[in-house]
């Protein structure tokens, strides 16, 4: 296990090797030698007569110390609390995991795998996470706070993480989904498609919430599945510069639907261009109209009619307008829930033009 040397939070522009020996030994970290570096560059400022204190104060903080006194590395921890520089001694015993282990097993999530020299705690993960869902706190926000919550007076000399902690908390998100739905690290089977997302439980569903000999009830129509579809075109997502650095960790896993399949049947979908028998109706005008800057123009998806339960994995991308093509493989994933259930009503606003050429 690593054994964690926490320097203290407190304000150590005025330490002395006196106030560090008054430990009794347990010397938290080893401040003597930058003790001594800040008395010098504070007496340089009390003499000189043109320099500006904002100038005089070193950048400590965004630039510590590789070792401690002991030898040990030191690594930048985040917290709730604040950003601090620890000290770490890596378990050496004979049955010792590796660091990234080490690090998780003392409630520390490495920044990376490989040679960890960030780790974030559990704790900051998680309140980052409730932040961003009711707050609407982006990432870049909540760690300028952290900054704030470190060195008030001079936030610019706190290491820049914020790269870090984006990545982290999708692992970290992406954890919190897999656990949440019972499925381990080393799972026996693979999560399904839309395994990671919550399907309506109310709605009637053969050996779930149905009686055992349900299909010989002559009132069928209780049984009865409701689908409800509508786009939204206010969710754009723009082209990104480098596209292969966006990697998917739940690709088809929760309410969007897996992009490979996706493509590959756009790739193979005849498309036809129709103009809407509607007055005014852009969704289908706007199919036909190219958007060069964005991936995708909207979304699109299917949701359970009675209860307003979105139907896991049947969100898709436009990537022009409402094109029938994207409708399709939404709607079809959608069928694909109805195991045993023959009766379906589906709603939708333009379902002139999904049937269009169809047998109705």
């Amino acid at each position: 296990m690593p054994v964690l040397v926490v320097a203290p939070r407190s304000d150590f522009w005025n330490a002395s090797n006196e106030d560090l020996n008054a430990y009794d030994g347990e010397v938290p970290f080893d401040f003597a030698p930058l003790a001594g570096a800040l008395d010098g560059e504070a007496r340089q400022t009390d003499d000189a007569s043109n320099s500006t204190w904002e100038e005089d104060v070193p950048p400590v903080l965004s630039r510590p110390p590789r070792r401690d006194s002991y030898g040990n590395r030191i690594m930048v921890i985040v917290d709730i609390s604040g950003i601090h520089h620890i000290g770490v001694d890596w378990c050496q015993c004979e049955m010792a995991v590796e660091c990234d282990m080490q690090l998780l097993q003392m409630g520390l999530y490495p920044g990376t795998v490989k040679d960890p020299h960030t780790t974030f705690t559990f704790a900051i993960l998680d309140d980052f996470l409730l932040e961003n869902k009711e707050c609407k706190t982006a990432a870049l926000n909540y760690y300028s706070k952290l900054k704030r919550v470190t060195s008030n007076a001079f936030p610019g000399t706190i290491p820049d993480r914020y790269r870090e902690l984006m990545r982290v908390s999708h692992q970290w998100r992406q954890f919190k989904y897999r656990k949440w739905h019972g499925f381990s690290h080393n799972a026996l089977h693979p999560v399904e498609k839309g395994g990671l997302a919550i399907f309506c439980p109310t709605c009637p569903q053969p050996g779930l919430n149905l009686p055992f000999d349900w299909q010989a009830d002559p009132v069928q129509w209780k049984f009865k599945r409701g689908f409800v579809m509508d786009g939204n075109f206010s969710a754009e997502h723009m082209k990104m510069k480098h596209s292969e650095e966006d990697v998917a960790l739940s690709d088809g896993q929760a309410f969007m639907v897996s992009q490979e399949d996706y493509k590959a049947h756009l790739a193979v979908a005849m498309e036809s261009h129709q103009r809407s028998t509607c007055h005014e109706h852009r969704a289908v005008n706007q199919a036909n109209v190219d958007r060069a800057n964005l991936d995708a123009t909207g979304i699109r998806a299917t949701a359970c009619a009675r209860h307003g339960f979105f139907i896991p994995h049947t969100v898709v991308d436009f990537q022009k307008g409402e094109r029938q093509m994207n409708m399709d493989y939404s709607l079809i994933n959608a069928l694909l829930t109805l195991i045993g259930i023959t009766l379906v009503l589906v709603m939708y606003d333009i379902m002139c033009q999904l049937l269009h050429g169809s047998e109705t």
